[in-house]
């Protein structure tokens, strides 16, 4: 980038000599360097204080004919003034920064292999699969999906997972939020779950299910009910959460399901095997994982 300025400077000084603003032979070292307060842009030169000895002419003044004559045609300043007694500081416009940084990505300069190839699994995102995205979910799932690319442009061999919460309480309250509006829809007077999930898109799902399944859940168990209502809304949002984040670019190597897992015992033998090796402790009444010992800032409870 300092390079493309460079280039800039040094043809704004041939111009004011051509144009006799300047009277000059000799171009001097066209340094850059990166201001020391952030207010003053991203590279600052020193070039009109250098010349103005030789010029016997003001610095400022020398400082002015060089931005009279510089021409930017590809956009790269977003702003150029002076400073001081004669510094120019320049600013870079967002257009040429994203330009570079997509060459900069498609030439993979700066990468490095810092991992050897280790494999590490990055668990991000994640959301509820109670209801759509909005824009927190949005923000921490391009957090999570920038730090795996930072891995894997170090030599890490990364795996992205979205771990599935599709079992436990929020996806009953879930099911029974479908339930209750399903009767609705069947011309029933109903009273909606406390604390359940309010939204139109709950709607939606009881209009789908009714369309699917006609009135069948008036006269079934409610618990069987809601348990294929719960099941029915989980998949409908788990898909719109993926088509949502698929659409600005994130995607995942593998969903986990919470509910695939504590049906397998997965969990519970996990659980087995980390105490088995002294990793999980008793503390007030819940069981702790040692994860400090893999650099976590604190411990965390597992049960």
């Amino acid at each position: 980038m300092k390079s493309h300025l460079r280039d800039l400077l040094a043809q704004a000084i041939d111009k004011a000599v051509k144009g006799g603003e300047l009277k000059m032979t000799d171009l001097p070292p066209l340094l850059l360097e990166a201001p020391k307060q952030k207010e003053f842009g991203d590279l600052a030169s020193n070039v009109a204080l250098l010349l103005a000895k030789k010029l016997g002419k003001a610095p400022r003044a020398i400082a002015e004919a060089i931005l009279k004559n510089l021409e930017d045609r590809g956009g790269i300043v977003a702003r150029a003034e002076i400073a001081g007694p004669g510094f120019l500081n320049f600013s870079f416009s967002k257009k040429f920064c994203y330009e570079r940084l997509r060459a900069l990505a498609e030439q993979r300069n700066g990468a490095l292999d810092l991992g050897k190839g280790q494999r590490v699994q990055v668990e991000f995102a994640s959301v509820n699969p109670t209801g759509p995205l909005h824009v927190g979910h949005g923000r921490v799932a391009v957090f999570g999906d920038v730090l795996a690319r930072l891995l894997a442009a170090t030599g890490f061999e990364v795996e992205r997972e979205y771990y599935v919460n599709d079992a436990g309480k929020q996806i009953e309250t879930l099911g029974l939020s479908i339930y209750a509006r399903y009767r609705e829809h069947c011309g029933e007077s109903i009273q909606f779950p406390e604390r359940g999930y309010p939204g139109e898109y709950v709607k939606e799902l009881a209009a789908e299910a009714r369309q699917r399944w006609g009135e069948r859940f008036l006269s079934q168990e409610k618990s069987a009910a809601v348990g294929t209502l719960s099941e029915h809304g989980c998949e409908a949002m788990l898909r719109a959460i993926r088509r949502d984040l698929e659409e600005f670019g994130i995607r995942f190597d593998s969903y986990a399901s919470e509910r695939r897992l504590r049906a397998e015992g997965e969990v519970e033998r996990t659980i087995e095997l980390l105490r088995a090796r002294g990793l999980i402790y008793p503390r007030q009444g819940a069981q702790w994982f040692r994860s400090q010992a893999y650099g976590d800032d604190k411990d965390r409870a597992v049960i």
